[in-house]
């Protein structure tokens, strides 16, 4: 008889498929998150709502924003399909690297000394967990489940 938790449990180790959507998740927000300050600096000083919301929708940025945003949401649906979320999410911290770069090459913002250390530490906290793949088995993935403990 079919395990009905199996659709629930992810792959024992992290194929090439899902690390190529972990890089499409965080270069999608990277970017992502670079259009939202060009967005941010294109609009109107208003504190009117409505007159914000029409400038953002003539704007190219907004939607050049939307659209890395559902590409980000479906390839993190993808890899959340096929990993444990508890080393996923972890190497999502990558785009706070992919932003600081980004924001240097694009946006002309300044990396002072301490982001540098700080995307250092990013970047070593990431190696970490990367290496740090799940270990089980399906058979042992959810004893409680298997037995009928609920």
């Amino acid at each position: 008889m079919p395990d009905p938790d199996s659709a629930l449990r992810p792959p024992v180790a992290p194929t090439p498929l899902l690390w190529l959507g972990l890089a499409g998740t965080v270069a999608a927000d990277s970017f992502g998150q670079v259009f939202w300050k060009r967005l941010a600096t294109a609009l109107p000083d208003s504190d009117d709502p409505l007159l914000l919301l029409g400038a953002a929708a003539r704007l190219p940025a907004t939607w050049w924003m939307t659209g890395l945003l559902l590409c980000q949401l479906l390839l993190w649906l993808a890899v959340l399909r096929r990993s444990e979320l508890s080393f996923a999410q972890p190497l999502t911290s990558l785009s706070y690297v992919g932003v600081g770069l980004l924001s240097w090459l694009w946006l002309g913002e300044v990396l002072q000394p301490r982001t540098l250390l700080s995307v250092g530490l990013i970047l070593a906290g990431v190696m970490l967990v990367s290496r740090s793949a799940p270990r089980r088995d399906r058979a042992t993935a959810a004893p409680e489940r298997a037995s009928g403990s609920p």
